[in-house]
């Protein structure tokens, strides 16, 4: 299955580490898209990320709205044809989701990743109309961000676990982390 994964900004954050995970698990034929910066300077400030480069495409979005972004996002997903779009807070939502729609791609999904900005009336009513246009497939990285978009929607949300990859963080054996910190054995 090729996905493609839309953020504002491959940037260091929790979102844009889970795109990444994410990206890694699904390997070769998918795709980041960050909407802002370029992808030069986006790995050269997170050089952990080095690896990714080949799969990171960046759409030059500027301030503002960008109507040039949106057009040129909608001819990267008709020419590379995911079987699924995901985006990742309001601004993917509106530019990739848009776009994936008019690309006609068979699945949409919306993840958010907190909760709080729904709580301002302006944000609430940006991400009613881009649901509405859109109409992804909606999920939450926590039950309080999945009770909050079932509550606001009265639309079926998805919790998606917020997990850490054991393989990475496996826990050392007690006795060798306190000799490696210097405490009593």
């Amino acid at each position: 299955m090729r996905v493609m994964q839309i953020v504002q900004r491959f940037a260091p954050g929790g979102l844009e580490t889970i795109a990444a995970s994410l990206q890694r698990r699904w390997g070769a034929g998918c795709r980041i898209v960050s909407l802002e910066g370029a992808c030069d300077e986006l790995i050269a400030a997170w050089p952990a990320m080095a690896d990714l480069q080949p799969s990171l495409v960046c759409a030059g979005k500027q301030a503002g709205v960008d109507v040039s972004c949106l057009l040129r996002l909608t001819r990267l997903i008709t020419r590379e044809r995911p079987d699924a779009v995901v985006t990742h807070h309001m601004g993917p939502l509106l530019y990739g989701g848009l776009a994936a729609r008019m690309a006609r791609v068979p699945v949409i999904a919306h993840i958010e990743h907190d909760a709080w900005h729904l709580n301002d009336p302006a944000q609430f009513r940006r991400f009613k109309i881009a649901s509405a246009l859109v109409r992804p497939r909606l999920a939450a990285i926590s039950d309080l961000g999945a009770q909050s978009l079932r509550e606001r929607t009265n639309s079926s949300v998805q919790r998606v676990t917020n997990g850490v990859d054991m393989s990475l963080f496996a826990p050392a054996p007690q006795q060798a982390a306190r000799a490696r910190l210097g405490l009593p054995v």
